[in-house]
């Protein structure tokens, strides 16, 4: 009995995580989504800081520190994994994980 409540207590816990993850994913899309002023499904470094801009607004993740030290060009270099000079919303979920 004690183990099926050990399991059942850590699912719900799973699942609560992973409820406030999806809390903090979708504002995150959605200003991507706003940000990517060409509707190309990329942001290039422009469309970058004005994310940064609404995800630091927000209280959004480490946002508000990346803003506020001015390092938006920095994180885009290391965001690019690709060196196309975008950052794709594969990109940017894959820096997430």
């Amino acid at each position: 009995m004690r183990s099926i409540l050990t399991i059942s207590l850590a699912l719900i816990s799973n699942l609560v995580l992973a409820d406030h993850h999806e809390e903090q994913v979708l504002p995150i899309v959605k200003n991507f989504n706003a940000a990517d002023s060409d509707k190309n499904k990329a942001l290039n470094t422009t469309e970058f800081k004005i994310f940064v801009k609404a995800n630091a607004a927000a209280g959004l993740g480490r946002f508000p520190m990346i803003e506020e030290r001015g390092v938006e060009d920095r994180v885009f270099s290391r965001m690019d994994s690709n060196d196309d000079g975008e950052i794709a919303l594969e990109e940017l979920m894959a820096m997430r994980r």
